[in-house]
């Protein structure tokens, strides 16, 4: 569904029309052992066994945020992505830097917005995990003893008319 700004003659208008507006969006990247991913909205860890938890050590720029945290998996977003999995997750959204949220943990750790250069590394101690990013039906294990590495990388995605796509009056 469109908005009366947003019909599909003026969109087919927008998208004829050169040069359409262009907006770089930030990508995140979850990086360890010899694998490499990258997202536009977001890179969650997940347990993998559904019927049991995930349990994992949080370091923020090699510093320990927070222990053996016990639950179905974690993940950070981009401000693009904070009004998707992150937003279901904290009910809430940011503006600036990377969002860390935590699924379901059992123990009272709460969700954090860091700035765009922090470095977040995950220590898988209790697995198996699975690492997505943005919906990607791929999904690559993380086993136990392995730490991911995750952060804002300098690749940016290139979106065409994106304020038009975004118009809230259409979502």
């Amino acid at each position: 569904p469109t908005c009366a700004c947003h019909t599909l003659e003026e969109r087919l208008k927008e998208l004829s029309a050169a040069p359409l507006p262009v907006t770089e969006l930030p990508k995140l990247e979850a990086i360890w052992q010899n694998n490499r991913i990258t997202g536009i909205n977001d890179i969650f860890i997940h347990n993998q066994i559904c019927c049991g938890a995930l349990r994992y050590n949080v370091r923020i720029d090699g510093e320990m945020y927070a222990r053996e945290i016990v639950g179905d998996g974690a993940g950070v977003s981009t401000v693009h992505g904070s009004t998707a999995y992150f937003r279901s997750i904290t009910r809430s959204i940011f503006r600036t830097g990377m969002g860390l949220a935590f699924n379901n943990a059992a123990s009272e750790v709460s969700h954090i917005v860091l700035p765009e250069s922090s470095v977040i590394e995950i220590e898988i101690l209790r697995g198996p995990g699975l690492v997505m990013a943005d919906n990607d039906p791929h999904k690559i294990t993380v086993e136990v003893g392995e730490s991911i590495t995750l952060k804002q990388t300098y690749e940016y995605a290139m979106i065409w008319n994106l304020d038009g796509f975004m118009c809230p009056r259409c979502r």
